[in-house]
């Protein structure tokens, strides 16, 4: 078995015994061992599946409840008031004294 690559999994203790065996057993273990990888692939692949639709599901419900799903009230407050101050044609510094906030802020709300 010189120059061959074998995967060794801590979870797939058949993967072990690949690497004493002769290579009827050998190639019996590797034919196991690929069927033992795809079915846990595709058992991690339905279990990913199964929780995004269930974190879609519970989206949809809050959305129907009336929730937001995401963003945040407090920062288009802000971002309302910072405008309003810029076109009344206030200076950085002082929408800054006045809003609350930071200079960055109201730069990137300024572009």
């Amino acid at each position: 078995m010189v120059g061959i690559s074998l995967p060794v999994s801590c979870g797939l203790p058949t993967t072990h015994t690949l690497l004493g065996s002769d290579d009827i057993t050998a190639s019996i273990l590797s034919i196991i061992n690929n069927m033992l990888l795809d079915l846990m692939a595709t058992m991690a692949r339905l279990d990913n599946d199964k929780r995004i639709e269930q974190i879609k599901q519970g989206q949809q419900r809050a959305i129907d409840s009336g929730k937001k799903i995401g963003g945040s009230i407090k920062n288009q407050e802000i971002r309302t008031k910072i405008t309003s101050y810029l076109d009344k044609r206030l200076t950085v510094e002082e929408v800054v004294k006045i809003a609350g906030c930071g200079v960055a802020t109201i730069y990137r709300i300024k572009k």
